[in-house]
């Protein structure tokens, strides 16, 4: 969102917006009271925290599912080179721990 990536989460935080000329602020809000500006500023914080939830949650699956689905198979060409290394060094007599 343009507004909040203006930086005005951090005026939300700071709670300092009757501090700010009305020419600083982004042309959206200049022409907006304090109170619409504050309303704003609150509904674009519920939204921010409701995206952070989201974005957690969505991190989680993501965990959850590489988690369950990753295996050490030799089906990709890495993992079969690595084998194909690993089986010549043990018949030279290497040991891998």
């Amino acid at each position: 969102d343009p507004l909040w990536s203006r930086g005005l989460g951090d005026v939300y935080k700071r709670q300092v917006l009757s501090k700010i000329k009305k020419d600083k602020l982004p042309d959206e809000l200049q022409e907006k009271s304090a109170d619409e500006i504050k309303k704003l500023l609150e509904n674009k914080k519920i939204q921010r925290t409701k995206l952070q939830k989201d974005i957690a949650s969505l991190e989680r699956k993501r965990s959850e599912y590489l988690a369950k689905n990753s295996t050490k198979d030799t089906k990709d060409l890495g993992s079969a080179i690595i084998t194909s290394i690993k089986k010549q060094a043990r018949e030279k007599g290497y040991i891998f721990e």
